[in-house]
Parts: structure tokens; sequence; C-alpha cells
């Protein structure tokens, strides 16, 4: 998935913007765009930190994957409103949006500090803002990635 770390900011925020006013396929394609971005991010800076200082993937990797079924069931679920007729599921419906807030707080929390630490530095509250408001934050944090991304592969071309 590093191709997501190739593209263009304004490529990424059409996809963002652009694409979910079209119908709700293409919100679920953004949605998952959006995810897949965050994850690469995540992994491949934290390829770039040196070992001992590496934060375990195991919890990141399984928010990204909730995150993702929470996303496609709320998209098919509001698609298809009738499938559950009886029954008060409005409690149920809470109780899965707070876990879809507090791991979507965690999984921009870790891609932050990963991309903050590939980079050396910088201010961590304000990348962390910029994930979170993505349609304004990916025309910082795409050039930033970019920068970093460039460097890796200017090295792995000189060395073979």
């Amino acid at each position: 998935m590093s191709y997501l770390l190739r593209f263009k900011h304004w490529q990424l925020f059409a996809i963002f913007i652009v694409l979910p006013f079209i119908s709700d396929v293409f919100m679920l394609f953004a949605l998952v765009i959006n995810l897949a971005w965050m994850y690469t991010i995540g992994t491949v800076m934290n390829a770039k930190i040196p070992a001992n200082y590496r934060p375990d993937m195991l919890l990141y990797r399984g928010c990204c994957a909730l995150l993702f079924a929470i996303g496609i069931a709320s998209v098919v679920l509001r698609a298809n409103a009738t499938a559950f007729p009886y029954g008060n599921y409005h409690y149920l419906s809470w109780a899965v949006f707070a876990i879809y807030i507090l791991t979507y707080l965690y999984v921009v929390h870790f891609t932050t500090k990963m991309l903050m630490q590939a980079i050396g530095g910088g201010d961590f509250w304000l990348c962390f803002f910029r994930f979170m408001v993505c349609f304004i934050g990916v025309w910082y944090i795409q050039p930033m990635v970019q920068h970093v991304y460039s460097e890796e592969n200017e090295v792995q071309d000189a060395l073979g």
C-alpha cells in the first residue's frame, strides 16, 4: 500500500472530499482510502524508527481492522435502513459510536507519533489536529510524508 504515499496532496483531497458527495459507495471508498493512508503512514514510518524505539504494531493493526469493520457495517446498515425493524438498538449504536471514536483517536495518535518520530520532531498536536481534519491536513501531511518516503527511496537506489 505504499503507493498511497506517492499520491499528491490534491489527489488525496479529491478522494476525501469529492467522492463522498457522489454516492454511498464512493463514501465507503473514501473511508477505506483514508484509513489505508493512515495505516500506511503508521507502518512505513514505524519501519524507519530504530528497532529499540519501535512500539508494538499489534494494537494498531487491530484498531485499524476494527475501524474498517465498523465503517463498512455502518455504510451497509445505512443503505439498508430496515435491517433492524424490531427492537430498540439506540444504546447499541451509541456504544459502537463511542468505540469507533476512541479507536479512531488511538489510530490518529499512533500515526502522528510515528510520523513525528520519523521526521525527527515537530509539533505533535498540530499534526494530530491535521490528521483529525484530514481534508485540510492532507495539504500539510502528505508533503512531509513524501519527503521522508523519497529520502528512503533515494538511499535504496544509491545502495543498489
